[in-house]
C-alpha cells in the first residue's frame, strides 16, 4: 500500500494560508481522513462519506440547509429533494432561469432556492408521489426501474425532462408578463412567487398532465396579475393560496383540486 501525505499547518505565512484565510471566513472547513476497503467502488465511498457528514451536522444550526442537501442527493440521488436540487442546477445552466438562481450559499443577490426545493419543487418531481396525487414522474416516458435503481444516465434523462417541462412553464409566464421578469421591485421572481406556480403546475397535473410551451402560453396569454411590491397581497406562508389564484384564473381549473 502506498500512503500519500497531506500538510497543512493554519496561521504560516503562504500562499496556501492567504487562500485558506480566506475561504475560512465563508465557509465551514473540515477535513477528515477515510481508509476504504479496495473492493468499495467511487459511488459506494462517496455515499458513505456522505452519510458521515448528514450523521454528524444534520442537527447543527450552523450549517446552512442548502449544503445539508447537496450532501443528502449524494447520499440519496433519488430523494424528492435531492432531485429537486439537480433540476434547479439545470435550470440555472441554461434557458430563462440561467443564472439567476442561488446554487451556493456564497452566492449573494440571487434567487435563494432552499425554499422553493423544499416546499414546491420537491413535489412536483418526486418518484413516490403521495397517494392521490401526481409529479412528473408519471409522465415521462424514460426508463423509471433505473432511476429507482439510481443509475446515472437514467436520473440525468428524468432531471432533462423536468428542467424542460419547468422552462416551457415559466417562459410562457415571462412571455405574457415581461413587464415583471428580472425587474427590482416586482415580485413575479420572489420564492413566493415562484412556489406558488411551481405549486399549480403540480396541482393541474391531474387534469392536463404534462403540455409544452403553446399549451402554457395560451394559459397565460390572458391572465393578468399585478406583482408590484405595493400590490402583491401574499406572505412566504400563502404558497398554496396563491397556487389557487393561479390554477382558477389562468388555468380555469377548480382551486381545490389537489
Amino acid at each position: 500500500m502506498t500512503w500519500g501525505t497531506l500538510h497543512y499547518e493554519s496561521g504560516t505565512n503562504t500562499k496556501q494560508e492567504q487562500k485558506i484565510a480566506n475561504l475560512r471566513k465563508q465557509l465551514h472547513l473540515l477535513v477528515t481522513g477515510l481508509v476504504f476497503p479496495t473492493t468499495m467502488t467511487s459511488e459506494q465511498r462517496i455515499r458513505f462519506q456522505s452519510g458521515i457528514f448528514l450523521d454528524i451536522n444534520s442537527n447543527s444550526k450552523s450549517v446552512p440547509q442548502n449544503v445539508l442537501m447537496h450532501i443528502k442527493r449524494i447520499q440519496l440521488p433519488i430523494d424528492d429533494e435531492s432531485i429537486a436540487q439537480f433540476v434547479i442546477e439545470s435550470l440555472n445552466k441554461q434557458g430563462i432561469f440561467k443564472g439567476l438562481l442561488q446554487i451556493s450559499s456564497l452566492e449573494n443577490g440571487k434567487i435563494r432556492t432552499a425554499s422553493i426545493v423544499r416546499f414546491a419543487l420537491r413535489y412536483l418531481v418526486t418518484v413516490k408521489p403521495t397517494e392521490g396525487r401526481k409529479s412528473l414522474f408519471e409522465f415521462w416516458d424514460g426508463d423509471k426501474l433505473a432511476v429507482i435503481g439510481m443509475e446515472n444516465k437514467a436520473l440525468h434523462d428524468y432531471v432533462q425532462f423536468c428542467s424542460d417541462t419547468l422552462r416551457a412553464y415559466f417562459g410562457a409566464i415571462k412571455m405574457n408578463m415581461p413587464e415583471y421578469w428580472n425587474v427590482t421591485d416586482s415580485m413575479l421572481l420572489s420564492v413566493i412567487s415562484i412556489n406558488g406556480f411551481i405549486i399549480a403546475l403540480t396541482r393541474q397535473l391531474s387534469v392536463n398532465g404534462v403540455k409544452d410551451f403553446p399549451f402554457y402560453n395560451n394559459v397565460f396569454c390572458g391572465w393578468r396579475y399585478d406583482f408590484s411590491k405595493d400590490k402583491f397581497e401574499f406572505t412566504s406562508s400563502q404558497y398554496r393560496k396563491f397556487s389557487g389564484i393561479i390554477l382558477e384564473n389562468a388555468f380555469k381549473l377548480s382551486p381545490s383540486i389537489y
